[in-house]
C-alpha cells in the first residue's frame, strides 16, 4: 500500500520526518517506516524534528525530549519547554532558561530569560530585552546588549541596535561597527552594508571592511 502523510521533512542521513493525523515517526529513503509514527506533532515541527547529526526532537503529551537514529530515548520526553536538538540544548527551568547536555545535567544554569540551542559552537541568549551569544563553558562572546543577534554564517552574527547594524565575529571580535541602517548579503564573500547614500562592503574570507574611495575625476 502507498504510505500516507500529511506533512514530511527534509531527508537528513537517510531519515525523514514524517506525519499523519498528528502523528511523527521517521522513514528512510525508500520510503519504508524506520521509526514508528507515535510522537505527537508540535508547533515547528517539521523543521525542529528533522534529526541534527544523530539525534531529533521529539514530544509527546505536551512534554519534549531527544531520540537516537533507532528511535531510542536519549532525553527523556518529560520537559516542557526545550530548544531544537544540539549537544547542548536550550532548556527552561522556573522561568529561566540555560542549557543542559543530553543526560539532562545543567551545563549551564538557567539564568536567562531566553536561550536558543548552540550552533557552530555559540548559543544565543537573552537578559531583560537584550541579546547577545555564549559558549558552551558560558562565556559570553557577544555582549549581551543588542536588539537582537543572528547568524550570518558559521563565523559571522549580525547585531543590531536599535535601526543600526553591525557585524561580530564568532570569536567576539566588532567587526563591523554597529552604524549601518541596513545590511545585504551578495555572494557566500561578500555583504553590503548601507548609509544613508553611502555603501560599504564587508568581506566575509578576509574580514575586512571595505569602504570604497570616490573619483575626483
Amino acid at each position: 500500500l502507498p504510505l500516507k502523510a500529511d506533512r514530511v521533512g527534509n531527508l537528513v542521513n537517510d531519515l525523514d520526518y514524517i506525519e499523519l493525523d498528528g502523528k511523527v515517526g521517521y522513514i528512510n529513503g525508500r520510503a519504508q517506516i524506520v521509526i514508528p509514527m507515535k510522537f505527537d506533532a508540535y508547533t515547528n515541527s517539521v523543521q525542529a524534528g528533522t534529526f541534527h547529526g544523530n539525534i531529533a526532537k521529539v514530544a509527546s503529551k505536551g512534554k519534549y525530549g531527544i531520540i537516537d537514529r533507532t528511535g531510542k530515548v536519549v532525553l527523556p520526553v518529560t520537559i516542557a519547554k526545550m530548544g531544537d536538538a544540539g549537544t547542548l540544548i536550550a532548556s527552561e527551568k522556573a522561568g529561566k532558561w540555560g542549557y543542559i547536555d543530553l543526560s539532562g545535567q545543567w551545563k549551564i544554569a538557567p539564568t536567562y530569560e531566553y536561550a536558543e540551542t548552540f550552533e557552530d559552537g555559540l548559543g544565543s541568549v537573552q537578559n531583560l530585552t537584550v541579546f547577545g551569544a555564549i559558549t558552551a563553558t558560558g562565556t559570553v562572546i557577544i555582549p549581551v546588549e543588542f536588539t537582537t543577534v543572528s547568524r550570518l554564517d558559521k563565523t559571522h552574527y549580525n547585531v543590531t541596535k536599535g535601526a543600526k547594524n553591525g557585524i561580530y565575529s564568532n570569536v567576539g571580535k566588532l567587526l563591523v561597527p554597529v552604524e549601518y541602517n541596513r545590511i545585504q548579503r551578495i555572494d557566500e564573500d561578500w555583504i553590503a552594508l548601507f548609509n544613508g547614500q553611502q555603501l560599504h562592503y564587508f568581506q566575509c574570507s578576509t574580514n575586512k571592511l571595505v569602504i570604497p574611495k570616490l573619483s575626483t575625476e
